[in-house]
């Protein structure tokens, strides 16, 4: 599915083989993980054609989510700070970020995990796991 969701912005979403697998979430506090990693991209893009791709996939028992943009992307020096409270890599703004610290405490409290990829000038994908449960197995 693609949307258009602003002036130049078009977010799209897809899953890979997902099956009937299930994932047992906080649905609002998940959604703010959306939330957030797309509004980053959309905030620090730099890009007036921006694209936000999210992908859905297995991986041995989790649940893999990828929310990639075509943006300038994250230094390599910047990469390690970026899920940490109140770190900016955008030095001109006066308020330091917590969106993606924010995404990695509801990951985290879903017993997940959450790590960025970037390359300068090309890319930025937040990357996170859900524990996947098999149909008619219940949280214990």
């Amino acid at each position: 599915r693609t949307d258009t969701v602003g002036s130049g912005v078009t977010v799209s979403g897809c899953y890979d083989g997902c099956g009937d697998v299930q994932v047992y979430v906080d649905r609002q506090r998940l959604r703010r993980v959306f939330m957030n990693a797309v509004n980053n991209s959309i905030r620090h893009s730099g890009k007036n054609d921006l694209t936000v791709s999210i992908t859905a996939g297995i991986s041995g028992d989790d649940v893999v989510v990828k929310i990639t943009d075509n943006g300038r992307g994250v230094k390599p020096d910047q990469l390690s700070r970026i899920f940490e409270p109140l770190y900016t890599t955008d030095k001109s703004r006066s308020v330091s970020g917590l969106g993606l610290s924010i995404c990695r405490q509801i990951v985290s409290s879903h017993g997940g995990t959450i790590h960025a990829e970037s390359e300068y000038g090309k890319y930025f994908t937040v990357c996170f796991t859900l524990k996947a449960v098999s149909p008619g197995k219940t949280e214990a």
